[in-house]
């Protein structure tokens, strides 16, 4: 059987021991900036290619607008639970996703944040659910993302794709926008996929 696209999150995660090596917050020390200068870390975005090569982390601050009107979308409110199993599942046990005093008292959000790499994943399904009814068959190639602005524990996300079309000579290749807004409808994830038709 295939594994998902996105699924690695879950079956192949950093795994540093609890008792020993994870930082005071929960966080591996794998996934934080080098040499302690920060004390406020969140996976900001990044790029994800389906073949050896794969890119750094890019950083993005601004909130945006929504593009347009998607091909394809699903709303979900992520509930502690989801957030909790997340975490589990990808030995994720930073405080900022199970911990809601932490997350307002420590951090400065209002409640729990959503995993970015959860983002990537919903994002991922959404792309797959659009192209299941595709003729011959299709696959996500890349994809690329920045998140933008938080998302929290207990109000509504909606997850969209939408095709952009083929770069001229590349016509076996699509563009998708990818992104996921907040529940006043803002840009809070953006991404770009390629999609490769068979």
């Amino acid at each position: 059987m295939e594994l998902p696209q996105g699924h690695h999150l879950v079956y192949f995660p950093i795994q540093t021991p609890s008792a020993t090596g994870l930082m005071a917050d929960g966080t591996d020390p794998d996934l934080a900036p080098p040499g302690g200068v920060y004390g406020r870390r969140m996976w900001a975005g990044g790029e994800l290619r389906f073949s050896p090569a794969t890119e750094g982390w890019k950083l993005d601050g601004r909130a945006g607008v929504s593009p347009a009107r998607p091909d394809y979308s699903f709303t979900l409110i992520p509930d502690a639970m989801l957030l909790f199993h997340f975490s589990a599942l990808t030995y994720n046990a930073h405080a900022i996703h199970l911990d809601p005093e932490y997350a307002r008292e420590r951090e400065g959000y209002k409640e729990r944040l959503v995993h970015g790499p959860l983002t990537l994943v919903l994002m991922l399904a959404a792309l797959r659910a659009r192209l299941a009814p595709e003729e011959g068959g299709a696959y996500v190639k890349s994809i690329e993302y920045r998140n933008l602005a938080p998302l929290y524990v207990g109000e509504e996300m909606r997850v969209c794709v939408r095709e952009m079309g083929a770069d001229k000579g590349l016509e076996r290749e699509k563009k998708w926008q990818v992104w996921v807004e907040g529940p006043e409808g803002g840009m809070a994830v953006k991404g770009t996929a390629v999609v490769l038709v068979i």
